[in-house]
């Protein structure tokens, strides 16, 4: 019987009891504490925006960006030289020479120089020779037989006493090719035309 009394002992005053002795008001009861504000879940990962393929709609009637796109320039009109006489442009005249198979081409040439009075630029010849003699680089003056192919033949007649500077190029039948200024006879294989301007002015 001694152990529950000495237990009992042991024990504190209740809170009114413990009031009452010390004059105080009792402490107030033990409440559960208020709960926590809610969390709002967290909101899901932004999901990338799909493009749809093709042209976006009511977009024909859009004005283009600036700077995008160029409008064309105008038109302009070429500019026209001064022409002197009929069929001359720029103070030239041009001519065509038909040359005949056995006739020199050089004599040819001149005669419309002397015929004209003025400068003659030698464009084009097309034909073949069967005769050629040509100034070479090396300062030999070398007679060619053909029949020769002219690849080009240019040059220029200053007056009509003078024979001009004229350098011609002409491939052979086994595919060699020679060039030089002309220093003597350059007579024609078969038909030749030679394309040059006479000066007008």
């Amino acid at each position: 019987m001694e152990g529950p009394t000495a237990y009992h002992n042991l024990r504190g005053p209740s809170p009114i009891v413990w009031a009452m002795r010390t004059g105080l008001a009792p402490p107030p009861p033990l409440t559960d504490p208020p709960p926590l504000p809610a969390v709002p879940p967290p909101l899901p990962p932004p999901q990338p925006e799909r493009r749809r393929r093709g042209r976006p709609r009511n977009c024909d009637g859009l004005p283009p960006p600036p700077g995008f796109f160029v409008s064309p320039p105008a038109p302009s009109q070429a500019p026209t030289l001064p022409a002197h006489g009929k069929r001359q442009f720029g103070g030239l005249q041009p001519h065509v020479l038909q040359i005949v198979a056995g006739e020199e081409i050089i004599p040819k040439i001149t005669t419309l120089s002397k015929i004209n009075g003025r400068a003659i630029c030698v464009l084009s010849v097309l034909g073949a020779v069967q005769e050629a003699t040509l100034l070479l680089s090396s300062g030999v003056t070398s007679n060619y037989k053909g029949p020769l192919e002219i690849i080009c033949l240019f040059g220029s007649i200053l007056t009509s006493n003078d024979h001009g500077c004229l350098r011609v190029t002409l491939a052979s039948a086994d595919s060699s090719v020679i060039g030089g200024i002309i220093a003597g006879p350059l007579i024609a294989a078969t038909p030749v035309q030679v394309f040059s301007d006479v000066e007008t002015c």
